[in-house]
């Protein structure tokens, strides 16, 4: 009962120090407003003036438009001094085709091109497709499309598959190894996709990924049939070349 009390006496101030830790060791952008309140001598704390997202360009700026005056507007569309609109990779539509009376009108950008003012090159389908099916295992597919963690998953399955292999757990490591690779390649080649900034440009045919889905696959099939040939064989082998080994020693 007495260490229960004095644990529940030390519970708050323990809680409250490692609050203060916490909150010690993290970073803030600036140095608190403190004048008239607490006198600081010597005081050095690292801060910096601008924030990190700050630091990045602002959306506004990124994506905007200049104007024949020189001054940033943020949809061409809208500008009646504007001699070409979305950077010549699109066309205005409205946003609503009913309201005729005042249009808002919007940049709709050729399938190649994306942002509102369609000056960001988007990812290709067809490029993406052809790293799944060739380089899928190593996740060159996710590195083109800009997603870092699926790779990364994607590399330790195709190790793990690997390794599961070499240990003679054929069947686990196949798994590892050819479902997200098959995966992938039906996921990007069967409907664009997104990437990490846009969805990509639809530019693979529909009969191309079909047809060489399935030779791929066939191809597949046939090194596994041959494979799984192969060990068969040997391991016959094996056992027949020691049994004779067995019955010679025994006649000796």
């Amino acid at each position: 009962m007495k260490l229960l009390e004095r644990w529940l006496c030390f519970r708050r101030p323990a809680i409250a120090l490692a609050l203060a830790v916490v909150a010690a060791a993290l970073e803030g952008c600036d140095v608190p407003f403190v004048q008239g309140y607490v006198t600081l001598s010597n005081l050095s704390v690292g801060s910096h003036s601008v924030p990190f997202w700050r630091s990045n360009t602002e959306y506004f700026v990124r994506f905007a438009h200049r104007s024949s005056g020189g001054g940033l507007t943020f949809n061409s569309c809208m500008d009646p001094s504007a001699e070409i609109v979305c950077s010549g990779r699109g066309s205005c539509l409205p946003f609503d085709p009913h309201d005729v009376a005042n249009p808002v009108l919007f940049c709709q950008c050729h399938h190649s091109w994306g942002d509102p003012e369609c000056t960001t090159p988007r990812k290709r389908q067809s490029i993406a497709w052809l790293l799944s099916l060739f380089m899928g295992p190593f996740g060159a597919d996710e590195i083109y499309l800009g997603w870092a963690l699926p790779a990364v998953l994607k590399i330790l399955s195709s190790t793990l598959g690997i390794f599961n292999i070499t240990l003679g757990f054929d069947l686990s490591g196949l798994c590892f190894l050819l479902i997200p690779w098959l995966f992938d390649v039906v996921r990007i080649g069967s409907a664009p996709v997104r990437s990490a900034e846009y969805g990509v440009n639809p530019d693979l045919p529909r009969w191309a990924f079909a047809f060489f889905t399935l030779i791929a696959t066939a191809f597949i099939a046939m090194a596994l049939v041959i494979g799984s040939v192969q060990t068969a064989v040997l391991a016959r082998r094996r056992q027949y070349e020691e049994g004779l080994y067995g019955t010679a020693k025994a006649m000796a």
